[in-house]
């Protein structure tokens, strides 16, 4: 790549990644990614750990969280399904984000 092309990917990776920062602060997505979150069940749970575990129940709060997080609610996918025909993919390298992608 030429110097310019290079500030150009560079550029765009930059906007990408500030958009990307701005919608963490949407109160709606926030709103939305709370209601996937069994906060009742991570109460109790974290209520049930052994004296002695945690400094104070948001220590052990945030515990449960991201147990629940790795181990329920997030799965690793080394080659996700073909969306239009549910056969195998295979990972060619990376690429900026399309429109879908950004829209969320």
């Amino acid at each position: 790549l030429q110097p310019f092309d290079k500030l150009l990917t560079l550029e765009s990776r930059l906007r990408a990644a500030c958009q990307t920062s701005d919608r963490l602060d949407d109160p709606a997505l926030q709103a939305e990614a709370r209601q996937l979150v069994p906060a009742e069940v991570l109460r109790e749970r974290a209520a049930c750990e052994p004296v002695g575990m945690s400094a104070d129940e948001s220590e052990a709060l945030f515990r449960q969280l991201l147990r629940w997080f790795k181990h329920e609610f997030f799965s690793w996918v080394n080659a996700p399904a073909c969306v239009a025909c549910g056969g195998a993919t295979r990972g060619v390298g990376s690429a900026p984000p399309s429109a879908d992608d950004l829209a969320g």
